[in-house]
């Protein structure tokens, strides 16, 4: 018997500001090219947000990354150095996660944190 495959990944992205000057993207379950352009265009607003210092992706509920997630990060991660800002911070993500970060060298290009609670200080 074949196993069905699921036609839409578990998804959530939610948006905030938990302090001034900071906003947070939060990515939980499947960052995959079937949600990478809604990632990315959130991060990109995130970035491109007046008043807003720091950037934190929070990955912690994240458990599968493809490389179109990978490119959204890319991308913010590079906005914010062409335009002189504090790095992307990247909070938590999986083991499985921050493997696929390091292997692909993002985690050089972001700040890797465990917990956003130093980031928002």
């Amino acid at each position: 018997m074949d196993a069905e495959i699921p036609l839409l990944t578990p998804f959530s992205l939610r948006t905030e500001r938990p302090a001034d000057g900071v906003v947070l993207v939060a990515i939980e379950g499947e960052l995959d090219i079937q949600h990478s352009a809604e990632v990315r265009a959130a991060l990109r607003d995130a970035v491109l947000s007046p008043g807003g210092e720091a950037v934190i992706a929070d990955l912690t509920k994240l458990e599968f990354i493809d490389s179109m997630g990978l490119v959204a990060l890319t991308d913010a991660a590079r906005i914010l150095e062409r335009n002189d800002r504090a790095p992307l911070v990247v909070v938590g993500g999986g083991l499985q996660v921050r493997r696929v970060l390091e292997l692909t060298g993002i985690d050089r290009l972001v700040d890797m944190v465990e917990s956003a609670d130093p980031a928002l200080a």
